[in-house]
């Protein structure tokens, strides 16, 4: 991903104005961050069968948490992103907020075709915010009367990949600088799973010695538990 961070809020404030530059400044640091999230979320969970192993093998319980709250996470953010500029008198930060704040001349059909696209992409995400993540929806989990849109990594991935579609634009015409965004390098995630594998693969090994009060081998040291 084109590393887009280095400017601080103040320099976005001085370049676009106010209203503009903190905009501009805040919806470009959550769409780096939901696509830092994506990346280390597939990595992990949708990878393939090895991953899943080693995370059910360590700890299933805590990375089962972990990944719903990152589809929560995933979920409200890009929802937020893709809500109108105002609503009933309230004004929200947004992709449509960006785009009506540059100047009319510069915004095509295409661009409103991309906004239209963006949120579009979002209706799967909707009601599992509205009547599970926003609220306890009695008519969902009671009466069981709300039929949910299907909705996993295609869904998912179609919404980011709109997000950025329309972020691509937004950045240009903001900067006039050319922005391909695409999913980040998810290291971390990877350096998880490594790690989380040798650990298991010694974790008897490790825990005997410790209670013997051994010392270690040259193969495997306790500085590679700290992750």
């Amino acid at each position: 991903m084109a590393n887009t961070s280095e400017q601080t809020l103040e320099d976005y404030i001085e370049k676009y104005g106010d209203e503009l530059g903190k905009s501009f400044y805040y919806i470009k640091k959550e769409v780096i961050r939901i696509n830092h999230l994506w990346s280390e979320f597939k990595i992990l969970y949708v990878s393939g069968e090895k991953s899943i192993e080693i995370l059910n093998a360590c700890a299933p319980s805590f990375f089962e948490i972990i990944r719903d709250s990152m589809i929560r996470d995933l979920t409200i953010s890009i929802l937020r992103l893709a809500e109108p500029s105002e609503i009933n008198g309230w004004k929200n930060v947004t992709t449509e907020r960006v785009l009506n704040l540059i100047d009319n001349t510069q915004v095509t059909r295409d661009d409103q075709e991309l906004l239209i696209k963006f949120k579009e992409s979002t209706n799967p995400l909707k009601p599992f915010r509205d009547k599970f993540y926003g609220h306890n929806s009695y008519e969902a989990i009671v009466e069981g009367k709300v039929k949910f849109p299907k909705y996993g990594k295609d869904e998912l991935t179609y919404a980011i990949e709109s997000m950025n579609g329309l972020f691509n634009v937004l950045f240009k015409h903001i900067t006039g600088i050319g922005l391909i965004l695409t999913h980040v390098s998810p290291d971390n995630a990877k350096s998880l799973l490594v790690r989380l594998e040798h650990s298991c693969r010694y974790q008897e090994k490790y825990f005997e010695a410790m209670r013997k009060g051994e010392t270690f081998d040259d193969d495997f040291h306790v500085k590679e538990l700290n992750f």
